[in-house]
């Protein structure tokens, strides 16, 4: 009919819309998911810094929470970068391996700032750093 033929004229033809820019990666390869992962037991490690001093002033204890989010939001791409990689391909045992060594350094007895915000699945029992 005429007016189906005006309709299918009116349809967008979908190879002319433009396609959403690829979502840039957690990390760009393996290189710079090892120094995030340094990166994170440097931070991890220098944190207890701000143990016994965050009622000294309120700048202190404003350092000490960005330095726990920043942490904390590192902490979730250099978990979730082989968590991702897995999925790609589980029979690759190295990346597993990978999501176990980040396990190991924020799950370390006296961590307890920094784990509380490795996750935002931190109160769940299936949390997959709360193990």
């Amino acid at each position: 009919s005429a007016s189906g033929e005006r309709r299918m004229s009116e349809l967008i033809d979908v190879r002319s819309v433009p396609r959403p820019r690829a979502r840039r990666s957690i990390f760009d390869g393996w290189p710079a998911w090892e120094a995030g992962f340094r990166e994170l037991e440097q931070s991890i490690e220098v944190f207890p810094k701000f143990e016994g001093t965050l009622a000294q002033r309120p700048e202190r204890l404003l350092e000490s929470l960005r330095e726990r989010d920043r942490i904390g939001q590192l902490a979730y791409r250099v978990w979730y970068y082989p968590s991702l990689q897995y999925d790609e391909d589980q029979r690759d045992n190295t990346v597993n391996a990978a999501t176990g060594a980040v396990a190991a350094v924020t799950m370390e007895p006296g961590r307890v700032l920094v784990r509380a915000r490795v996750t935002p699945h931190s109160n769940r029992d299936d949390s997959p750093l709360d193990g």
